[in-house]
């Protein structure tokens, strides 16, 4: 009988620190989906910045192509 209650007692310290293990790797997974909506974010801006880069590029371009043909004629 005493050979069942350790066993009993053993599982249950088992099935605690699943559970405390559970807990820890919810809150890591909380806060790495933080972490990801934060980098998605930085990367949508990172986008657009480039976005609005490529186009005042080519209005430059298209400028120095204009002035160019005011030049030569």
């Amino acid at each position: 009988m005493q050979l069942l209650e350790q066993k009993v007692l053993g599982l249950q310290e088992e099935l605690t620190e699943l559970h405390r293990k559970r807990g820890e790797n919810a809150s890591h997974v909380l806060a790495l989906s933080a972490k990801l909506t934060d980098r998605e974010a930085e990367l949508d801006l990172n986008r657009n910045a480039c976005a609005a880069a490529v186009a005042k590029t080519a209005d430059l371009e298209d400028q120095v192509n204009l002035l160019q043909t005011r030049l030569q004629e």
